[in-house]
């Protein structure tokens, strides 16, 4: 694994969700192209269930959430609001930079899908058979 470095950087408030998004996505692409992540499949219990045990409270929270609204489009600041994220939008973004090493780690692409309107992101949106996957996880008592 590359070395990793922090930085700062000042961007405006409601752009943070689209850098923590372009973050992860830097990550996503340095995989090799012989282990790129697959999409879900409803198969793939057994991986949800280790990639939900994989994550952080936070993470499994939001992950739990957005399971609980398949195929509906939810914007970080809802899912902070509902979760009762202090930090809003930014922790949640932050959430899913971690969900997405854990999934690269099983093989899997991330369970949900950016949405955007006009370039910036405006949500996220959990497919069917990926929330069903998840739900499942949570019900299985995986903590």
């Amino acid at each position: 694994m590359p070395e990793l470095v922090t930085i700062t950087v000042q961007v405006p408030a409601d752009r943070v969700a689209d850098v923590y998004a372009y973050v992860a996505q830097l990550h996503r692409s340095s995989l090799p192209s012989n282990t790129l992540p697959q999409q879900w499949t409803k198969e793939d219990g057994q991986l949800a269930q280790q990639v939900y045990k994989s994550c952080s409270l936070s993470a499994q929270k939001v992950l739990t959430y957005l399971a609980e609204h398949p195929e509906q489009i939810v914007s970080g600041a809802e899912i902070a609001q509902a979760l009762g994220m202090v930090k809003g939008n930014m922790a949640v973004a932050g959430v899913f930079v971690s969900v997405s090493h854990h999934c690269k780690k099983f093989g899997r692409g991330l369970p949900y899908d950016l949405r955007y309107d006009q370039g910036h992101a405006i949500g996220y949106i959990m497919p069917g058979i990926v929330a069903a996957l998840f739900r499942a996880a949570v019900k299985a008592g995986i903590v």
